[in-house]
Formats: structure tokens, C-alpha cells, sequence
């Protein structure tokens, strides 16, 4: 059976790395590398990951070219394993997540690269959204061909990485993942929804209001015009109402609640929003 890692790309995540690398040490079947990706970190990030050393094979990768893309490629290109797996610093990865990775990927060597089911977590009626994700992955164990790559839930073959490296533009104000995505269409490469690879990934983006999230938007329309796919662009800026109703329904459930407590207030919809670092590709060095 081919060897898994699991890259990490971070900048400044430590109140969330150990969450995540907890659910990667609880893997059934655990993976041969994991390499986090120091992308200029000023916190104790890479302290508590270097703290899981007796308990998982990890790797510290530096990057220092600031934006998501550069830790992203300094962590594929520094892996040894045949399938490279990719999740954020906030993913919370199922137990099975790389077993159901390993046998997808020996079974069909025709794919190029997965993406998983996720859920929310830190969100209001989380159980339920689960059990939905849950049984979905089980109805459609088989998976069909995948629309996009989520950064936060995927994998790739090292192959295939080391086959389109050159051909991914990385231009400033795109996503990564979709145009890794779109360049691995081009080259007529398979890309798969497994399943079986379900993560809880961080309801961080439905924090913010529909208004600060109109860059992200806009990014993703960019990425898609940028590969010529002009009109899937065009029906995507169609359908911005229909999502921006969407992301204003998640905010208003989301940001005013506290998953310690697992209370809702309303006025939590004023407090400060989150300044995280975007994870669009930049022109940075």
C-alpha cells in the first residue's frame, strides 16, 4: 500500500494546532510523515507541534515566502510519500480519514488527486450536521468526480504534483486549491470525491459578514476566468445572491455563538471580526 503525509501549511495557529494534530495521531492507520509548514510563525505554533515528536512522524518544513500557496508548495515538495494529503491548521481529521485515503488511492490508480466530506464544528446543532455528513459518505461510499479540491480536506499523488508544479500559475488574488484544481484538469488528470476522507473543518469564514467575505468570493470567480472557464465564471457570479443570502444566514447563527458555553447571543454579531490572514496567493516574497 502506497505511504501517506499530511502537510500542514501555518502561520501563527497555535490555539488550534493541537486540536488538529491530536485527531491526526488518533488516525486507525497512521500516516508516514506529517510536515507542518512554518510560514513565518511568531507564536508557540511550531513548539506544541515539535511536542507531538514522540507520538507522530513529524516534520518541521520552513517557508518564507508569506501566503498559503508557498507553504503549500515547500510542504508538497519537501514529502517522501506517494500520496501527499493537505488539511489546515483548524482541520479535525475522522479516525479513518487516512486509512479511507490509502485504500481509495491503491484501488483506483487512475486519480490524481481526492477531495473529502467535511462538516462544521464550533457551530450550533454540530451533532446533526455531522450525523448528515456521515450518512452521505455512507451512501455514496463509491464517491463521484470531484468539482474542485478543498485546501482544508485533500490529497494528491506525488506524481501528479511533480507532473503540473510548473504548470500552476499562482497568481495574486486566486485560490490555490482551485487553480491546483483547474491545472489538474487541464492535463486531463482524474480528480475524485472520496467519502470516506470526512474531516470537521472551522466555521471561521461563516464569522465573517457577507460583506467581508466578497473578496474571498471574488477570488474564486477570478481563479475560474483565469483557466478560461468563463462561463462557469459567469453562472458563479449568477448565483451571488443565492449565496450571499446563504452566508448572511450562516453569520447570523454562527458569529454569535459560543461553542464553550454552547450559547447564542445576538450581540456577539457586533463584537470585532476575525483578522486572520487571508489564504489567497499573494505576490509577497
Amino acid at each position: 500500500m502506497f505511504t501517506v503525509s499530511v502537510v500542514i501549511p501555518v502561520y501563527n495557529e497555535e490555539d488550534v494546532i493541537e486540536a488538529c494534530l491530536e485527531h491526526i495521531a488518533a488516525q486507525t492507520r497512521a500516516p508516514d510523515e506529517c510536515i507542518v509548514v512554518d510560514n513565518n510563525c511568531t507564536d508557540r505554533t511550531i513548539a506544541v507541534a515539535e511536542s507531538f515528536a514522540d507520538r507522530l512522524p513529524i516534520r518541521i518544513v520552513t517557508a518564507p515566502r508569506q501566503g498559503v500557496v508557498w507553504a503549500r508548495d515547500a510542504g508538497f515538495d519537501a514529502s517522501s510519500a506517494d500520496i501527499i494529503g493537505r488539511i489546515d491548521a483548524d482541520t479535525r481529521l475522522d479516525p479513518n480519514w487516512c486509512k479511507a485515503l490509502a485504500e481509495f488511492m491503491t484501488a483506483r490508480p487512475d486519480v490524481a488527486a481526492v477531495t473529502g466530506f467535511d462538516y462544521l464544528y464550533d457551530v450550533p446543532r454540530q451533532d446533526r450536521l455531522e450525523n448528515r455528513q456521515r450518512r452521505n459518505a455512507a451512501r455514496f461510499a463509491e464517491g463521484r468526480e470531484a468539482f474542485t479540491l478543498a485546501g482544508n480536506n485533500m490529497a494528491i499523488r506525488r506524481t501528479a504534483w511533480e507532473s503540473v508544479r510548473s504548470q500552476v500559475p499562482n497568481l495574486p488574488g486566486t485560490h490555490e486549491d482551485i487553480d491546483l484544481y483547474f491545472t489538474l484538469c487541464e492535463a486531463d488528470a482524474v480528480v475524485w470525491v472520496v467519502p470516506g476522507m470526512l474531516a470537521a473543518v472551522s466555521p471561521r469564514r461563516f464569522r465573517l459578514s457577507p460583506w467581508a467575505n466578497r473578496e474571498y468570493r471574488a477570488a474564486a470567480v477570478r481563479t475560474t476566468k483565469l483557466h478560461g472557464r468563463r462561463r462557469q465564471a459567469v453562472f458563479m457570479v449568477a448565483q451571488s445572491p443565492l449565496l450571499y443570502t446563504s452566508l448572511l444566514i450562516w453569520w447570523v447563527r454562527v458569529k454569535p455563538f459560543d461553542p464553550e458555553t454552547r450559547t447564542w447571543r445576538p450581540w456577539r454579531l457586533f463584537a470585532r471580526e476575525d483578522k486572520r490572514k487571508s489564504p489567497m496567493t499573494t505576490d509577497q516574497d
